[in-house]
């Protein structure tokens, strides 16, 4: 049956301000007419898709709003993204060099591995079952009619894979080098341009055509040794290739040819302008748009132009991307049903305008004012892949993390500035297919028909006509269907390829709806796609009772089918029903399960022993009320049935399985479950523990047993048993108590626990007896860390940092205390800035280094010499360029000197000097290491070690003291008389420690490394 109408006219607003108008036209019942509309409206938010209509034809009034980032796309990956494919259902397949999609860290939902290619929701969810993983990099994407995937790139891969991401295994290539471009052509031409040398067995030349099964066409070889970047397709079903075969002149083309279907060369088109080039984008009206290189003068800039079909450039269309350096280009390019051409590259200019790697051109190549979103940021920053949907809105991928303004990592959607039309009609004879607006431009179209559905009859080539494609002379079949297909190519290099598609007739599956598990409480939506003419009339049905609107269900009559807070009763077979003016069609059942009880805790397995007591617990929610039933060893246990079960006095026959069958009348759920060990022989609940204790302080190990009793227990140090008596309680009890401990308590301890059953015996526990204890009569209060460190032969202690004070008395970066730890006042030679390195000579004279430029009232350059009593050394005044971090003197009375200095007056010294006594430079010792060693040491055998941060070191040998340095990369420690570190706390305080005896003492991380010593445990 064909439509018939009058002609109303209507007239509706929307709520973006702008006005729709719908004109329906007369159909006569002897010309019948069937129409497939679709229009999408592109606006700030939301984004609004107008009616799809038998007969109706679409103008879009008060257009031109402002693109925007699609917020209702969540996509993101976390490497540069470089093809992109749109299949039909709205699905949109990704490759570049990523390994996550929509990571956690960008979106707040987890993140799913997918090495180089992926596929998104229309949404921009990264679909779970889509996981080829085909190699490092994929470059370009080709989505086949039959649904199949072909994905090229580097290293060396060539692979088709099936609708659902698995490799197919008739029809893999793999080739030798990368693949730039891929291209479906007509029939079952297949096209590969890459540096392609070889492909399976066959010796090729970068472009090469593909047989069904993945092998080259032998004879199909038009450019000798060439790298083709980009191919753009032409209605007749030759090709246009670009990229880089300048160096190979001989044949006339100069990175840019036009090859034939058998793989001949153009004779008649020979551009000679380009360096290299990038992208090559056909025009319906057979000119081509080029993105290359192009010799000016003596360099070579990017370009982008237009070509005439004969190859000669249009006049007036030479736009020049520039930015920072000459590394500006265009990467991609996407032609727009109205004639737009869409930019991608990296730039921040493009004929003249600000445009921030993405731009667009009016279609006599201007610059589109209303069109400048932006990309930014990532490592190489730019936009290497477009793509436009049927509906209008935009693609990005590339090297971006912000896209309009806004986070967006890697990929992102603009909604468009005007509508995206289109328009497949029937008159009985004619089908015409009319594109328009924001849509994607089509390079070649197909039509279709079929009587179910199912099976399609591919019809003539149509022929281009003013704003579309037409073929006359078709008939249809009584209820059958037309399908209008349209190539489209996008991507890095425009080497990706898809199609969109328009149906006409009774409603198609596009998807149907799938089944699913729901917890209970949760939302569950059930969606479905279809095609055909619309408008289409939906209604899902449960277990074939159709489903009415309201209170937790929404959507009965529409695509989407959303029932919240799912209970055990809406669990069953989902179906819909789509209905338009030619049929219906129902769908498969999709099956709803409803975890309704959901167990949400599960009862965890134990272990004890004999007389103790056990409790198992459950959390479960669902459909009230709830019933609980515990079950041993797969029989149920009378009685219990609560949400907790607890056994007391347990014994070995207690030991089993236990779980617990949560039931609400409608439907139950059975626990994990859990295993209770009872165990007879002596059983360790609670182990002792390695502890450190004061010498004269109480120590205690304790243990916590369970078994068969009665229990016996023998606690043993260092594998020698112990008896009650002296120091010593509880050497057979639970607890051990050393009353006062002495330097003889310290060992490793463990216990054997004994029953009639056998004999258990402890995890070792350390006892360490701490015989170090700050000195009580030493106790100097510091305001700052001291930062160096020297004894006198008298044992007076000089300190040097950057304190202020000594106690209550103002002492500035350089003290000496008393044997008590009290200031010597009579020494106070005062320096303007920080001590870092302090050295005292045999004659009691003090080396001082540091930041100062004044020391003990002289001008002194960051080193200098006190006498004893603190006064300025008048004889001692080396000049240094920069600070003095370390000092060490030599056996002999010469000085090691060690900073971040680079001169000592007028001698180049970098990071290392000697001095000689009277501190004058040692010229024999002119070490490199860079800014020096914080810290050094001599040992025994002359040699030197230095020490510092692992970049400021560098490596030398040196010829003094018979010996070499050696870098060490550590931070400040030092030894007596070089700088050293002192920590600080809240209340700073210098403090001396003394040793009750020259036993081992312990830290906490010594005393673990000594236990994982004893024992060959780690201490973690």
């Amino acid at each position: 049956m064909f439509p018939t109408s009058s002609s109303p006219r209507g007239v509706r607003r929307r709520r973006t301000g702008l006005l729709v108008l719908l004109r329906f036209q007369l159909l006569q019942a002897d010309a019948p007419r069937w129409v497939r509309v679709g229009l999408a409206i592109a606006a700030a938010n939301p984004v609004w898709a107008a009616d799809q209509s038998i007969g109706a034809t679409a103008v879009l009034v008060g257009a031109g709003v402002p693109v925007l980032v699609d917020p209702s796309f969540h996509g993101y990956a976390d490497q540069r993204v470089a093809a992109i494919a749109v299949q039909p259902d709205g699905q949109i397949l990704v490759g570049g060099r990523f390994s996550q999609l929509a990571p956690t860290q960008y979106t707040g939902v987890s993140g799913v591995p997918r090495q180089a290619i992926g596929r998104f929701s229309p949404d921009g969810v990264p679909d779970p079952g889509f996981n080829p993983g085909v190699g490092a990099q994929v470059e370009c994407l080709l989505l086949e009619p039959d649904g199949r995937i072909m994905a090229g790139g580097r290293p060396s891969h060539l692979v088709r894979l099936t609708s659902d991401g698995q490799l197919d295994p008739t029809s893999v290539a793999m080739p030798t080098g990368y693949a730039y471009a891929l291209l479906s052509g007509p029939g079952t031409a297949r096209y590969a341009g890459g540096n392609l040398r070889r492909v399976d067995a066959t010796t090729t030349e970068g472009l090469v055509r593909l047989l069904p099964e993945g092998s080259p066409a032998p004879e199909f070889q038009p450019l000798p040794a060439a790298t083709v970047r980009s191919l753009c397709p032409l209605p007749d079903g030759s090709l246009v290739a670009g990229g880089d075969f300048g160096f190979f002149p001989s044949n006339g083309r100069k990175h840019i040819a036009r090859v034939a279907v058998d793989g001949t060369l153009d004779e008649a088109f020979k551009p000679d302008l380009f360096e290299l080039v990038s992208v090559v984008l056909c025009q319906p009206d057979g000119k081509l748009v080029v993105s290359g290189r192009v010799k000016t003068g003596s360099l070579s800039l990017a370009h982008l132009v237009r070509l005439n079909p004969d190859g000669s450039p249009e006049p007036g269309f030479d736009l020049m991307p520039s930015g920072t350096g000459l590394s500006s280009d265009v990467f991609s390019l996407a032609l727009q049903a109205d004639g737009k051409i869409v930019v991608g590259g990296s730039f921040t200019e493009l004929g003249g305008q600000r445009r921030k790697n993405l731009a667009r051109l009016n279609a006599d190549g201007s610059i589109d004012p209303d069109f400048d979103p932006g990309a930014e940021g990532g490592n190489y920053p730019g936009v290497y892949a477009l793509a436009l949907q049927e509906d209008g809105r935009i693609l990005v991928g590339g090297d971006f993390l912000s896209l309009g303004g806004e986070a967006r990592y890697y990929i992102g959607r603009l909604t468009n500035t005007d509508p995206a039309t289109h328009e497949l009609t029937y008159d009985g004879s004619t089908v015409s297919w009319f594109r328009g607006g924001t849509s994607p431009e089509v390079w070649r179209v197909t039509f279709e028909v079929s009587a179910d559905g199912e099976n399609w009859m591919l019809l003539d080539p149509p022929a281009r006509i003013e704003g579309g494609w037409e073929l006359s002379g078709v008939v249809l079949p009584e209820g059958g269907m037309l399908r209008a297909r349209g190539f489209v190519s996008g991507g890095q290099y425009n080497g990706s390829n898809w199609f969109v598609e328009d149906l006409l007739g009774a409603p198609v599956w596009v998807s149907q709806p799938e089944s699913r598990s729901n917890e209970f409480g949760t939302t569950a939506t059930l969606s479905v796609r279809v095609g055909g003419t619309g408008p289409f009339s939906y209604q899902w049905q449960r277990n074939g009772v159709s489903l009415v609107e309201g209170g937790r269900i929404s959507g009965t009559q529409s695509p989407t089918l959303r029932l919240e807070d799912v209970h055990a009763v809406q669990a069953g077979d989902y179906t819909v029903t789509v209905r338009n003016d030619f049929g219906s069609v129902t769908s498969e059942p999709a099956m709803l399960t409803v975890l309704d009880p959901l167990i949400r805790v599960q009862p965890v397995s134990q272990q004890s022993g004999v007389g103790r007591s056990v409790t198992f617990a459950v959390g479960a929610i669902g459909s009230e009320p709830l019933g609980y039933q515990w079950w041993k060893d797969g029989a149920p246990i009378p009685g219990a049935t609560a949400v907790l079960l607890k056994l007391d006095d347990l014994q070995a026959g207690d030991a089993g399985e236990y779980s617990v069958v949560v039931s609400n009348g409608l439907q139950s759920a059975t626990s994990d479950s859990a295993t209770l060990d009872v165990a007879e022989v002596p059983w360790i609940a609670t182990q002792p523990v390695t502890q450190i204790v004061d010498v004269g302080q109480t120590a205690a190990l304790s243990v916590e047993a369970y078994g068969a009793p009665p229990l016996g227990y023998a606690w043993h140090r260092d594998g020698v048993p112990l008896e009650d008596g002296g120091n010593v309680a509880g050497a057979h009890a639970a607890t051990l108590e050393l009353a006062v401990a002495t330097d003889t308590d310290h060992g490793q301890y463990t216990v054997e626990i004994t029953n009639a059953y056998g004999t258990t015996v402890s995890a070792p526990a350390i006892l360490a007896v701490n015989s170090a204890s700050p000195d009580p009569g030493f106790d100097a209060r510091v305001s700052s860390g001291p930062m160096a460190m020297a004894v006198q032969p008298d044992d007076r202690l000089l300190l040097g940092g950057s304190f202020s004070k000594i106690g209550e008395v103002s002492q500035a970066r350089l003290a000496r205390l008393n044997v008590d730890g009290t200031l010597d006042t009579a020494f106070a030679p005062q320096a303007d800035q920080a001590i870092h390195a302090l050295a005292v000579q045999a004659d009691g004279k003090i080396l001082v280094g540091g930041w100062f430029t004044t020391l003990g009232g002289a001008s002194r350059s960051y080193l200098g010499r006190l006498n004893p009593d603190g006064s300025a050394d008048a004889g001692f005044a080396p000049d240094f360029d920069r600070s003095v971090e370390a000092l060490l003197v030599q056996p002999d009375g010469k000085i090691l000197v060690a900073g971040s200095f680079r001169k000592i007056g007028e001698a180049d010294r970098s990071g290392l000097a000697r001095l000689n006594p009277d501190g004058s430079l040692d010229p024999y010792v002119a070490p490199s290491l860079f800014r020096g060693p914080f810290t050094m040491a001599l040992q025994s055998d002359g040699k030197l070690l230095v020490g510092g941060r692992e970049d400021q070191i560098k490596s030398a040998y040196l010829n003094y003291l018979p010996a070499t340095p050696r870098p060490v990369a550590s931070r400040r420690h030092s030894g007596l008389g070089v700088r050293s570190g002192i920590g600080t706390t809240d209340s700073p305080r210098f403090r001396r420690w003394h040793s009750r005896r020259t036993a081992r003492s312990f830290s906490p991380a010594s005393l673990a490394w000594w236990a994982a010593s004893n024992t060959g445990t780690s201490p973690g």
